[in-house]
């Protein structure tokens, strides 16, 4: 539900309609996309409606697949150590030469690294800079990743330094999660369900 005021607004907005489009525009003010919608109950209260009541989104990286409004870690700051931009779908790690009292810091992981996270898809901008807080999916959480070649379902995932996943097992590489669907070529996109382990000495 939404505050008093802001409720009566959207009110008088949809009076003519039962759904409500909120929009955005990117950076450069070129291309209007839908960010959520709202409907009016039988009482005529304004609610938002899930994502996942319609079709599917187009794959992003970092994007959740099933739970467009799943809890999510949204307060870690990036590394002051981190020298270039996050873009959704990073796969981050602690930075542990720097530390903070009210929240994780992170940074870009290393294909050996310990995962942390993976960036979350943001619809309001597309790169985040050193001292900027981003939303993370963590485990068991399903998000859509790019392939870095060909990949089948159920296959064990492992990411390179170019946040792309990839079933080809390297020896002390990081696993960022399992492929619950499948790629056919590189660029393709793959729902992931994301469990993060290392194999360093094994």
């Amino acid at each position: 539900m939404f505050h008093k005021q802001t409720e009566k607004k959207l009110q008088k907005i949809t009076s003519q309609s039962k759904t409500l489009f909120i929009t955005y525009y990117n950076e450069n003010r070129r291309a209007k996309k839908p960010v959520f919608l709202m409907q009016k109950t039988k009482g005529n209260k304004i609610m938002a409606i899930s994502l996942n009541q319609f079709a599917p989104n187009e794959p992003v990286a970092g994007l959740y697949v099933y739970q467009a409004n799943l809890p999510q870690l949204h307060n870690p700051i990036i590394s002051a150590n981190q020298s270039t931009a996050l873009t959704y779908g990073a796969v981050v790690t602690l930075d542990s030469a720097v530390s903070n009292a009210d929240a994780p810091v992170i940074k870009q992981a290393a294909v050996t690294d310990n995962i942390f996270g993976v960036v979350v898809f943001s619809p309001i901008k597309s790169q985040f800079v050193a001292g900027e807080r981003v939303a993370l999916a963590r485990a068991n959480d399903i998000i859509w990743m790019p392939a870095a070649g060909a990949i089948a379902q159920g296959a064990v995932l492992y990411f390179n330094s170019s946040n792309k996943v990839t079933s080809t097992a390297t020896a002390g590489n990081s696993i960022i999660g399992k492929a619950i669907t499948s790629a056919a070529a590189a660029g393709d996109y793959v729902q992931v369900e994301l469990g993060f382990a290392t194999t360093a000495g094994e």
